[in-house]
């Protein structure tokens, strides 16, 4: 397995010594660290960063399934304040499947790219992209958008080096690497030699009855992690992989 470079910008002693909401704010995006790669036919893209990575977000329906997941607790229906429903007991749930859209960029008249997220509020994509008739439907009944990872989803340790480690005996991260991957063939609506614009992904957790026509309001599918990066123009005969890495 090869080995991740990993920083965490996050110290508990910035957050005695400064602001915790401004520590927060500047320098972490997600409570999990996110890591990116993307690769089209087997070429990584390096369009934003010289080696590839990107980052993503642990948005907001993400922290409630990690915290569920944790304590095995289940939160009050809507929080104080608010009547939108939440998302009830996600506690069996695991994440397994992704979805990519066509909504986390803009193009302006100059060819200037401007990325149109993740943000902790996001939930879904307002361009989901269906990929086949196999994959669930999203949060608000969209069919065919979220689709399984590919089953050699791996979790391991890595040794580690960062300051955080210092006076530790056991210095690791624990890492869980998710492939992403939109088949030759997908999306199965688009014809032979088209093109389309793929420019963000979420990573979803499922409950382990759903099926991918499944109709229940009891099951959805929950959000856990949103990422854009600048368009990819993909034609339905290439292979469309993105490497997702959770660090904790």
């Amino acid at each position: 397995m090869e080995k991740l470079i990993i920083t965490d910008n996050y110290n508990i002693r910035d957050a005695i010594n400064n602001n915790l909401d401004k520590v927060l704010r500047q320098k972490r995006t997600s409570p999990f660290i996110g890591m990116v790669r993307i690769y089209e036919n087997g070429i990584l893209n390096t369009d934003q960063s010289k080696d590839g990575w990107l980052f993503n977000m642990t948005i907001g329906s993400g922290r409630e399934f990690a915290n569920q997941s944790i304590f095995k607790l289940v939160p009050p229906s809507s929080p104080p304040g608010s009547t939108t429903p939440r998302l009830g007991d996600i506690t069996e749930y695991s994440v397994n499947a992704f979805s990519v859209g066509s909504n986390g960029s803009s193009i302006d008249s100059n060819d200037n790219i401007t990325l149109l997220g993740p943000n902790v509020c996001d939930d879904e994509s307002a361009a989901p992209i269906a990929l086949n008739t196999s994959c669930f439907k999203n949060r608000s009944g969209t069919p065919y958008i979220v689709k399984k990872l590919v089953s050699d989803t791996d979790i391991f340790l890595q040794t580690s080096d960062d300051i955080e480690f210092t006076g530790c005996q056991d210095r690791y991260f624990t890492i869980t690497k998710c492939i992403c991957k939109v088949d030759a063939g997908e999306p199965s609506s688009l014809e032979t030699g088209n093109v389309v614009k793929i420019d963000e992904a979420f990573l979803y957790a499922t409950h382990p009855g759903m099926t991918h026509d499944n109709d229940s309001t009891t099951h959805k599918v929950v959000p856990f992690a949103h990422i854009c990066f600048a368009p990819k123009f993909v034609e339905k005969e290439s292979i469309f992989i993105i490497e997702w890495f959770i660090i904790f």
